[in-house]
């Protein structure tokens, strides 16, 4: 069988960071006014370009609304978008691909992004705005920064789970109650689902995956997928899901409650980078400081996301970061032992 996962002090860098809210990702950001934003010379070249080319994994919906923001913003500026889930981009990625067509590049796939840097397809450029976060919400070498912080959340189906078993803990998914009703995102297949499955591992050990293997859970390729299998009734419960999703079936009318365990939930960072061979740089540039201002992270928090800006305030009813522990990944460790965890995970839950 193949071994569990490697402590995370065995890497020596950062390690697996975790804490309640933002503090797990680096401390306190600083406060101070980061002044303008973007030069109009940069503007006026961006404008000369025409048109920025994002290719991200985000939610298909925040995709839109951010592309459309940015286009009434700088008039003359055109967005392509290519959405794509997380595979999708290991491919048009693997051995150069589509590196000369896409300008920015966001992806939930933190060890992807890693191996981009070390293989240096990546730019140095880190928005001045961004310097003004949590030190680990960027790459300490400046290549990437994340633009969005998405949750993990364990869920249920609120007219299929009487009050009485409402999971408050992993743990409590365990056992006959719960057999065949879960579903779970498949780490093979999702950026995030990857990240939650090596947080988790360190935080509750291989011995929780291999019990919840006989489960009988149901395993899907997206985050979002596994909330509207909750959602529709077709599976009790979640061991985790997408926040941002679960946010959206809840406003929809949909009976799914959400569960922050005192375990922790899983942190699911967008990191966001420009591509070294962008054909269209100045409106890359343009772009990505674009997305880490107030009006861009405005539109990740109305979307569900969470923000890493420390001048964004969490909307009304929402459960407070500060009120959550959130597990927090080091990209080096989820690099380091992504093939590893994909197999060992793949091999518990095909018995």
């Amino acid at each position: 069988m193949i071994p569990p996962v490697r402590p995370p002090s065995r890497l020596g860098r950062r390690g697996l960071l975790t804490g309640m809210g933002l503090a797990g990702f680096g401390g306190r950001a600083r406060a101070q006014s980061a002044g303008a934003a973007y030069s109009n010379d940069l503007v006026a070249a961006a404008r000369k370009e025409g048109t920025v080319v994002l290719h991200s994994g985000e939610d298909a919906a925040l995709l839109g609304l951010l592309a459309r923001a940015f286009q009434t913003r700088f008039s003359g500026i055109t967005v392509t978008t290519a959405r794509a889930d997380t595979e999708a981009q290991l491919q048009a990625f693997a051995d150069g691909g589509a590196g000369n067509t896409v300008d920015v590049l966001t992806t939930t796939d933190l060890a992807r992004m890693v191996e981009l840097r070390r293989s240096g397809r990546l730019a140095l450029f880190i928005p001045d705005e961004v310097k003004r976060w949590p030190e680990t919400a960027r790459d300490p070498d400046g290549f990437y920064c994340f633009t969005a912080l998405g949750l993990m959340v364990l869920g249920y189906n609120q007219k299929l789970v009487p009050a009485e078993q409402i999971p408050k803990s992993y743990a409590d998914l365990l056992g006959p109650r719960f057999v065949d009703k879960l579903t779970s995102v498949h780490p093979g297949y999702s950026g995030g689902g990857l990240t939650a499955t090596v947080l988790l591992a360190n935080a509750l050990g291989w011995p929780f995956f291999e019990q919840l293997a006989r489960q009988g859970v149901l395993q899907v390729p997206s985050a979002a997928e596994a909330v509207e299998r909750v959602a529709t009734g077709e599976r009790s419960a979640m061991v985790y899901g997408s926040e941002q999703a679960a946010f959206r079936q809840k406003a929809a009318g949909a009976p799914v409650g959400i569960v922050y365990p005192a375990d922790g939930s899983p942190g699911v960072p967008s990191a966001t980078a420009i591509l070294r061979e962008a054909p269209h740089p100045n409106a890359a540039r343009l772009l990505a400081t674009w997305m880490v201002g107030k009006e861009a992270q405005e539109i990740v928090i109305g979307a569900g996301a969470r923000s890493f800006h420390p001048d964004m305030r969490e909307p009304a009813g929402r459960t407070t970061l500060s009120a959550i522990k959130v597990l927090s990944p080091d990209p080096i460790l989820i690099s380091a032992e992504a093939d590893l965890v994909k197999t060992f995970y793949s091999q518990l839950f095909a018995k």
